[in-house]
């Protein structure tokens, strides 16, 4: 299922980000009450001032069953998408629950915690790194 986002409504609030496992897009979660509820799913966001997140527990899970399921996520400040950001600075980062515990720059082991943005582009996820732009792998 694809649900839109309504972007007037949802903009410049705290939004959980994560890559959907049923439809390959990004899903969006925003607290509603007490609760995290999806508000829809893009392959095109920014999200600012954001922290990424795994839950060692549910990583446990999929590493014994073998079955992947949502447990790692960036949480930021959703904002409006416009096309005029320059990728040339931006590398790629890896998640692999059943190779490591926490999100990466590929080809490095140095765990990344938060970053300024992260920007999707046609489902393609980028943030600025050391070297050259690259996609974001939630999941291997």
């Amino acid at each position: 299922m694809h649900k839109k986002i309504d972007w007037q409504t949802c903009t410049n609030l705290p939004t959980r980000c994560y890559r959907n496992l049923n439809n390959g897009l990004m899903s969006l979660q925003q607290k509603i009450g007490k609760s995290w509820l999806v508000v829809g799913h893009t392959d095109y966001l920014i999200i600012e001032s954001l922290s990424f997140y795994v839950s060692e527990a549910s990583r446990q899970r999929v590493i014994e069953r073998q079955r992947k399921s949502v447990h790692a996520w960036a949480l930021g400040i959703l904002k409006p998408f416009h096309n005029k950001i320059d990728l040339s600075k931006y590398q790629e980062v890896y998640y692999c629950p059943f190779k490591q515990q926490h999100f990466t720059f590929k080809g490095s082991d140095r765990k990344l915690d938060r970053a300024e943005i992260l920007v999707v582009v046609k489902n393609k996820v980028f943030c600025p790194g050391e070297t050259n732009d690259r996609q974001l792998k939630l999941f291997c």
